[in-house]
């Protein structure tokens, strides 16, 4: 996954989702190191309401939430 955002930034680069999947990238690659270096994910914020998540989910979610609007609203799908 995170070699095809890389992909898609260098050839949108003038892409208004540009931002958008940045933040998509930031997040799977903070997941990615996590996994790398410590062997697991670290989820830390707890809501007790809610599952247990972390930063990275946190910019993963935006960043598609976002473009997932953006085209619904463009009918670019």
């Amino acid at each position: 996954m995170i070699g095809l955002v890389v992909i898609f930034l260098y050839k949108k680069a003038h892409n208004r989702y540009a931002f958008w999947l940045t933040l998509i990238l930031a997040g799977a690659v903070a997941n990615v190191l996590d996994r790398i270096f410590l062997g697991c994910v670290i989820d830390f914020i707890d809501l007790k309401f809610w599952p247990v998540f972390n930063l990275a989910d946190i910019y993963i979610t935006i960043g598609v939430s976002v473009i997932m609007v953006n085209m619904l609203r463009s009918n670019k799908l």
